[in-house]
């Protein structure tokens, strides 16, 4: 939940100075712009690259001249 917290204040941040630059008025937070839910519209998709990765069966002449 803390990282759903500070996503959503980094968009709000953004928003913020994003409205300032271009001189308009009423938009104090991301939800402003657009239709935003942190609970329904956030996903977490683990690193691809953590933990144990498949290697192919040592049978294929591939998977032989990947461990050499």
């Amino acid at each position: 939940m803390e990282g759903r917290r500070c996503l959503l204040q980094k968009l709000d941040k953004m928003a913020t100075i994003a409205t300032k630059e271009e001189n308009i008025d009423g938009i104090n937070e991301f939800s402003d712009v657009i239709q935003f839910d942190i609970e329904s519209h956030v996903f977490y998709f683990k690193n691809l690259l953590e933990g144990i990765l498949p290697w192919p069966h040592q049978t294929l002449p591939t998977a032989r001249m990947c461990k050499s």
